[in-house]
């Protein structure tokens, strides 16, 4: 790259001098100064002197491009070198350091990295020195200052499980768990790290039952609810049959014994272990019956009496005709009566047909 880089160099300088070669050459005679001034203003660019323009411009791509991969690079080797520091590599973080420094000079971190790592071997060189002993306590103290932010983050965790808010206790104890396996190499947190799986699993149990106690409230909720509502239907259906009941003994006490019937039936419909309804039914059926019976013989007996009255009022009695009736007894033959009977009934004359035909028989005048 750097042959390369060198070719190039050589290669602008010989077109910067051709085109200078070519324009002294090709200069015109001395013109008036107006004249001259006019026409380099309206002369246009060579295409030797354009080449040359695009080269430079071209060679300070390149060369921004070469520079920030450097800088790039620079800036991996120093995110090394802190790693290498963080770990007391000295000597490795120093080596990437000035491998940083000669990518990039001007690298501030990389000088600052390089002086530390030289402090610190020197140190190292000279074995507990005030320096050493000093960053030591420095780090002892921050490991201490990171364990005592993972017990209060336990705590905190712990807390939450005591509280039953068991899914923020679960990311809480996960979150200990994390840390505390990023401590360990450098802090002794095994039992922290092991007692926050514990909790962790423990709330998922914990959890997942309170699942369950709370689908079972649920479910007896919704099964007392079903209750109270069976319980709602069974006394409004109870009083709609109390009522209906009621209506079929006021039918029925009316003389309405179908309608009472079928009020009735629309009981046992509802409810087919009703005794009363159906005892009220039967005693509609039974009654209906008795009083259709009881109007038969009635108009059967009224018809009988109607046919019996037009039969004696067309028969005649006729009694044995004789040629001559002495004068005294022509009042007993016009009294005497037929006995005349249907069925074996014996028809007599009553008080009133005897008042009647007694003043019919008076004479009477105008």
């Amino acid at each position: 790259m750097a042959r390369w880089r060198v070719a190039l160099a050589w290669a602008v300088a010989f077109a910067l001098a051709a085109f200078a070669t070519t324009g002294a050459l090709a200069a015109p005679a001395a013109k008036p100064k107006k004249e001259t001034q006019a026409t380099e203003g309206q002369q246009a660019v060579s295409p030797e002197r354009q080449a040359a323009e695009d080269l430079l411009q071209r060679y300070r791509l390149e060369r921004k491009v070469l520079e920030d991969q450097r800088r790039y690079l620079a800036q991996q080797h120093v995110q090394t070198a802190d790693a290498f520091f963080n770990n007391q590599a000295w000597e490795d973080a120093l080596r990437h350091y000035q491998k940083a420094l000669d990518l990039d000079p001007g690298n501030k971190r990389a000088q600052e990295g390089v002086s530390k790592c030289q402090r610190m071997l020197g140190v190292a060189k000279r074995e507990f020195g005030a320096l050493a002993r000093d960053y030591a306590r420095q780090r002892a103290i921050a490991l201490e200052v990171q364990k005592t932010e993972l017990n209060n983050l336990f705590a905190q965790a712990k807390a939450l499980y005591d509280q039953q808010r068991y899914l923020d206790a679960i990311e809480a104890f996960t979150k200990v768990s994390a840390k505390a396996k990023y401590l360990s190499p450098n802090i002794d947190v095994g039992e922290i790290a092991t007692q926050a799986e514990l909790y962790i699993q423990k709330s998922m149990r914990a959890m997942e039952e309170k699942r369950r106690k709370e689908e079972e409230e649920r479910l007896a909720k919704a099964q007392k609810h079903a209750e109270e509502l069976r319980r709602r239907r069974e006394a409004l259906l109870e009083e709609r049959t109390k009522a209906l009941l009621r209506q079929a003994t006021t039918l029925y006490n009316e003389g309405r014994y179908e309608e009472a019937r079928k009020v009735c039936d629309e009981i046992l419909r509802r409810d087919p272990s009703n005794g009363a309804a159906e005892s009220l039914r039967e005693s509609c059926v039974e009654t209906k019956r008795r009083r259709e019976i009881e109007q038969a013989l009635k108009d059967r007996r009224l018809e009988t009496e109607r046919h019996w009255q037009e039969t004696r009022a067309m028969s005649v009695p006729y009694t044995r005709p004789e040629p001559y009736m002495p004068p005294e007894l022509f009042e007993e033959v016009r009294s005497r009566k037929a006995v005349v009977s249907i069925g074996g009934e014996e028809i007599k004359e009553e008080p009133w047909e005897a008042k009647i035909r007694d003043a019919m028989n008076k004479k009477i005048s105008f």
